[in-house]
């Protein structure tokens, strides 16, 4: 632990933190008495110094994060400097609201209401709402028709201009249909595959189980330092 920030009013607390594209840092706050605080914070790692963002009237705080078990609704782009919310209408509350706040210009934007949708209306239930670090794509888990609805689906939508890309319907009665998770891809992902000249046996088996120490014929299983396994027949 190198040194413990919180600027916040007593009884507040930082709820979740991301790093946006443009390599700023951002938090949610949360009030002593477990709402959600009515800005966003922007952190600098090497002076440690914070500033509050206002949020503009009329537009909705990240939902809490309701303790450390169970993380918020925060999220950042990788293909444009924004980051993106649910936003909370009262304490412990699950949303309608999303939206999008440009890192740069410091605007937020409503993305997606769905107090205006079809019946049954959508509810984003907490963490629920997630940016594919690979492609730029906003995850949401919905419940429908209300937010502790036994009916949900995962959507996915186009950060740009909300248009809604798929559609997974879950099991009916299938609850709490949060935090969608994502494998890496790419340069940032980690790379399981050795060059052929590292690659070297760490272990050897007969085939009843027993370490060998040296090849033995018959049947060996073999283990290798790139987490493969072979059998081999030693004559």
């Amino acid at each position: 632990l190198v040194k413990t920030v919180n600027n916040e009013p007593e009884g507040g607390t930082y709820c979740s933190i991301i790093e946006a594209k443009d390599g700023s840092i951002w938090l949610t706050a949360g009030t002593a008495a477990g709402a959600t605080a009515d800005h966003i914070v922007t952190f600098d790692p090497t002076t440690y110094a914070t500033e509050n963002i206002s949020l503009p009237e009329g537009v909705y705080p990240p939902t809490n994060s309701w303790g450390a078990w169970n993380p918020d609704c925060f999220t950042a782009s990788p293909t444009e400097d924004a980051i993106f919310w649910n936003g909370a209408t009262g304490a412990w509350s699950n949303g309608q609201h999303i939206y999008k706040f440009d890192t740069t210009t410091r605007t937020t934007k409503l993305l997606l209401d769905f107090t205006t949708a079809a019946a049954p209306q959508p509810y984003a239930y907490g963490a629920a709402c997630r940016v594919n670090p690979d492609n730029g794509l906003l995850y949401l888990s919905v419940t429908l028709g209300s937010a502790w609805g036994n009916e949900s689906e995962l959507r996915i939508y186009d950060t740009t201009d909300a248009t809604l890309k798929g559609t997974y319907p879950m099991e009916a009665n299938y609850w709490y249909p949060e935090l969608p998770v994502f494998a890496l891809k790419g340069t940032n992902a980690i790379n399981t595959t050795a060059a052929a000249a590292d690659i070297h046996e760490t272990a050897r088996y007969s085939i009843d189980g027993k370490r060998l120490q040296k090849p033995q014929p018959g049947l060996n299983i073999v283990k290798y330092s790139d987490g493969t396994v072979k059998k081999i027949v030693v004559k």
